[in-house]
């Protein structure tokens, strides 16, 4: 999945930096506006910027459920079945069964809650304790903040970019 939102982001950023088309994607609005006037939205030849970023969209959408649920679980709590739960309500809905399965089985492989987190901010090891400490029970409640302030912030760009899509009839993008 990163790789695709790496080669998803790579394509936006081209655009953006591209010397001939670059100043048409310099908002969201810039380039709606830009691949619309020039029937660009479903052209073949080109990846369209705004298919390009539905994409990343439903992604945030996910993304942000999933930091929302996982702020509530504590330490070793399992995250894989909160993983599919969060896909079912978000992502699932745009994939076809096949996907849908492999997604599914590829989130019973998630970590628990500590090592995610470790292993996301570069962490090398997770303390293995069974009874947390005062210490790993302050940790918790920080990183639950931080991730319920990320889950609503990146639902914050996920409505205004659903609204601007929404808008101009994009979200339903081949």
């Amino acid at each position: 999945m990163a790789k695709d939102v790496d080669g998803k982001i790579s394509i936006l950023e081209e655009y953006r930096v591209d010397d001939k088309v670059g100043s048409h994607y310099t908002t969201l609005q810039d380039m709606v506006k830009y691949e619309e006037e020039g029937d660009l939205l479903k052209d073949s030849k080109r990846p369209s910027g705004c298919r390009t970023l539905l994409r990343l969209h439903r992604a945030l959408e996910f993304f942000s459920l999933f930091m929302e649920e996982l702020s509530k679980v504590e330490g070793n709590a399992g995250t894989g079945s909160l993983a599919r739960d969060c896909y079912k309500k978000t992502l699932a809905k745009y994939h076809s069964w096949v996907i849908q399965k492999s997604a599914s089985f590829a989130m019973y492989k998630l970590p628990t809650r500590d090592v995610l987190l470790a292993k996301s901010f570069g962490k090398d090891s997770v303390s293995e304790s069974i009874t947390p400490t005062k210490q790993d029970e302050e940790e918790w409640k920080k990183q639950s903040e931080e991730m319920i302030r990320l889950g609503q912030l990146s639902h914050q760009v996920f409505d205004s970019v659903e609204n601007l899509y929404k808008e101009h009839n994009l979200l339903d993008l081949p």
